[in-house]
């Protein structure tokens, strides 16, 4: 399964007109890495409730997909001439 979404991530972003520079120099910004530290604090201390669990999840979700989309992009960069 990780493989396949792996393949849909560089499909996209080989499909899409997305500037792979731009790409490795995304941070999400403060207040989100804030909050993910938080919900990190609250699973390390099993105080994680049901949304609050979600959202952990969520918010891994969509740092595995940034992980993705910057090794592909570093890949792109590497291989420009």
């Amino acid at each position: 399964m990780q493989a396949q979404a792996e393949t849909t991530y560089a499909h996209l972003l080989e499909s899409l007109p997305l500037d792979p520079a731009k790409i490795l120099d995304f941070k999400f910004p403060q207040d989100v890495q804030q909050r993910l530290g938080d919900l990190l604090e609250l699973k390390r201390n099993n105080s994680l409730d049901g949304d609050a669990n979600a959202e952990l999840t969520r918010f891994l979700a969509a740092e595995a997909v940034m992980r993705v989309l910057k090794a592909k992009a570093l890949q792109a960069v590497q291989a420009r001439p």
